[in-house]
């Protein structure tokens, strides 16, 4: 059997623009992971079947040298084969060659291209690691700061079904959609993207989710303050200017039959339109609460109504 893998000069592929530098860091977590025999497999079945060609032989292009060494390395455990190596002009090609007769290698030659054949990954660590190399082969993933977003693709829609019923045994539950001719199946919620990427063995980028949501919520509870205390703030302010037009209309009368105890708290009013009650009342003299302050404004405010 043959099977071969194209392998451009590395460089970082780019999603809608942006560098996948936080992508590429979790593949490379994943690529370094120790697997059974069978998981090991699994991933690489995931692999192609996402990311490759299983049909008339087997053939992979990707433009991450790490990944060409992840499948030449798992491939050779299962075999007593030959890798070559040759550089032809701006790539490199690689050719892996195996032995015809082995036969865990062979079955994936035989697998429909479409479908997930459910008898390579029936245990629980195989259903993993089979994800695990789809994301290895297709995924990305936003950078915790950013919008929470995880997603998988492949030109197969019966495929991509087929991993959304495998996710929802986990629990987690993808959402599909058609871009460019691919299936894309995505996840938006912080505590999905979280339960996939331990579901493949990122655990220490789910951390970092986890810390992302902590400051994310510290950060919301500092705005929510900051806008209740401004809407405090405009509330106060516009009481006060309510207060300084009653008060104004007294004065222009002379304060005429108005209390003293009104017209001192008038004038300080006057003096600190910026004070609330609370502060404004520890400037008279005996000092006076707050609710003693608002009933005052209330007695100011009846005998202006009275005289406009």
């Amino acid at each position: 059997m043959k099977i071969t893998v194209f392998v451009l000069r590395p460089k970082l592929k780019l999603f809608n623009g942006e560098i996948m530098s936080y992508t590429s860091d979790i593949n490379r977590k994943l690529i370094g992971t120790k697997m059974h025999k069978c998981c090991s497999f699994a991933c690489i079945y995931g692999l192609l079947l996402f990311g490759g060609r299983l049909s008339d032989g087997i053939k992979y292009v990707t433009s991450h040298k790490e990944k060409c060494d992840f499948l030449n390395k798992t491939f050779l455990s299962f075999s007593s084969g030959t890798s070559v190596v040759e550089e032809k002009g701006e790539s490199f090609e690689t050719e892996i060659l195996f032995d015809t007769d082995d036969s865990e290698l062979s079955a994936l030659v035989s697998v429909s291209p479409h479908r997930i054949d459910t008898k390579y990954i029936e245990s629980d660590c195989c259903k993993k690691a089979f994800m695990r190399g789809v994301f290895i082969a297709t995924g990305f993933v936003s950078e915790p700061e950013k919008p929470y977003h995880l997603e998988l693709k492949t030109s197969h829609h019966t495929a991509a079904e087929d991993l959304k019923k495998i996710a929802s045994e986990y629990d987690i539950h993808f959402k599909s959609l058609v871009r460019g001719g691919r299936t894309v199946l995505y996840l938006k919620s912080s505590d999905s993207v979280k339960d996939f990427l331990t579901l493949i063995g990122a655990q220490t980028f789910t951390f970092e989710y986890a810390n992302a949501d902590l400051e994310k919520d510290l950060r919301n509870e500092i705005n929510r303050a900051l806008n209740c205390e401004s809407a405090n703030e405009d509330k106060r302010l516009d009481a006060a200017g309510k207060q300084i037009k009653d008060i104004t209309v007294l004065k222009n009368d002379g304060y005429r039959d108005v209390p003293q105890k009104l017209i001192e708290l008038a004038e300080l009013r006057l003096q600190n339109p910026e004070l609330g009650l609370a502060d404004l009342g520890q400037l008279l003299t005996p000092a006076l609460s707050k609710a003693g302050v608002s009933h005052r404004m209330r007695k100011i405010a009846e005998l202006a109504s009275e005289r406009k």
